[in-house]
């Protein structure tokens, strides 16, 4: 699965082919095909195993609900930072994860693929409605921010089109922040708060 990753993240999902996983991990079609039955199962295990990922990673933290704004900030914070330094960390694990994420590969393999929301991200989105004064946003809808808008971001920094150093990171959680903070009592918060 390593390999495969690695092919995609530098020649792209339209581009892939077994063949190419075959050569660089110097096995034979016949192994891969037998472990993986068929490329879109290949392609969807490699998907699950980063996805996995994240999500341990993420059931890792443990927040208590919290009626304080600064602590709901904080916590956001938190759990950005570190989901996007194990993005950039695992570079090419990032990057197939998001070619894969906006296929339609991805797509037609919705009915496979289990929704799971960490229950930190469960407790920030009950927070989130308590301090927006009954802005209610569905907890998949908040996952999806979290994660397809930090992976924008993270892909730049990956391929070094954005520097890799805690100013990039902070403006891009800036960025982000006031997308979620906006109807969170009405500009009395900023990222600013986290600092």
């Amino acid at each position: 699965m390593d390999t495969t990753m690695r092919v995609v993240a530098d020649v792209g999902l339209p581009a892939f082919a077994m063949k190419q996983v075959t050569q660089a991990a110097k096995t034979s079609d016949n192994l891969i095909y037998c472990h993986y039955g068929t490329r879109e199962n290949l392609l969807l295990q490699c998907y699950l195993h980063v996805d996995g990922l994240i999500y341990e990673m993420f059931e890792k933290e443990n927040f208590q609900e919290t009626k304080s704004p600064e602590k709901f900030c904080e916590n956001m914070h938190k759990l950005w930072l570190r989901y996007f330094r194990f993005m950039v960390k695992n570079d090419y694990k990032t990057l197939y994860y998001y070619e894969y994420r906006e296929s339609k590969s991805f797509a037609a393999m919705q009915d496979k693929i289990e929704k799971r929301i960490p229950n930190c991200v469960e407790t920030l989105t009950k927070d989130f409605g308590v301090h927006s004064e009954g802005s209610e946003i569905s907890s998949e809808y908040f996952w999806m921010y979290m994660l397809d808008l930090s992976g924008v971001f993270a892909k730049k920094v990956i391929r070094g089109e954005l520097k890799k150093n805690k100013d990039t990171y902070e403006m891009i959680w800036r960025l982000l922040w006031n997308g979620v903070s906006f109807p969170l009592m009405k500009g009395k918060l900023d990222a600013e708060t986290v600092k």
